[in-house]
């Protein structure tokens, strides 16, 4: 009888140091899991997101050269209806220049538009951006059969216009391709945007019209 009570208390013991062990190492597991869902979405945020910059010699209308400095961010999206085929959606840009008579100033502009045009007609400095996403074209209510965006320096800051009040002859000047240079093409952040390979990009089949000519309301949209 006494070697069975001993029998039992030591399988007892064992079972319970086993319980024991199987519930540390659950809890181990779990501790794990929680810390790898935690670091999650630290690292999606560094491999799923793209910012680049580059400098961009830009030609004006009176035959001038300025030099600019761009920035665009990108997100990387999944589309589930295409096989999950993963692909970068604009997200936000800037552009900067030191602009020469009769202007003197640094110039800034920043938003979820693309830049097209930066030039001067009759002494007025016009920017023109391009409407390149769902979200854009809600933030600045743009109505569906325009693509663009104006804008005239005045007082110190960028005033939207509509496109009627655009001139003729503020056509794009600015690297339109920007997604044909760092996403197709890999380009490296710092890169230098000459008029060559700005030619070179915004004339390659497939770019859109949009980004070859401004839509005036009183013509039809041909592109995307």
């Amino acid at each position: 009888m006494s070697f069975s009570v001993e029998l039992t208390s030591y399988s007892m013991a064992n079972s319970n140091r086993s319980l024991a062990a199987n519930t540390v190492t659950s809890a181990m597991r779990r501790a794990f899991i929680f810390l790898l869902l935690l670091a999650l979405p630290v690292a999606g945020a560094c491999s799923n997101s793209k910012k680049v910059e580059w400098t961009e010699e830009v030609r004006l209308s009176d035959g001038r050269m300025l030099a600019v400095k761009r920035h665009e961010e990108y997100r990387q999206v999944t589309d589930a209806g295409a096989g999950f085929r993963t692909g970068w959606l604009f997200q936000r840009s800037s552009i900067s220049a030191e602009i020469p008579a009769p202007i003197n100033q640094k110039v800034v502009w920043h938003g979820t538009l693309k830049p097209l045009v930066l030039d001067f007609q009759s002494n007025a400095l016009y920017l023109v951006c391009r409407v390149a996403t769902g979200a854009g074209r809600r933030e600045w209510n743009v109505l569906r059969g325009e693509a663009h965006v104006a804008f005239i320096w005045e007082k110190d800051d960028w005033k939207r216009i509509s496109l009627s009040e655009l001139p003729p002859a503020v056509q794009p000047n600015l690297l339109g391709n920007t997604y044909g240079l760092f996403i197709d093409r890999s380009a490296r952040s710092g890169v230098h945007v000459d008029p060559k390979l700005k030619q070179e990009l915004d004339s390659q089949p497939g770019t859109i019209n949009t980004i070859r000519q401004i839509v005036r309301p009183s013509a039809p949209v041909t592109g995307k």
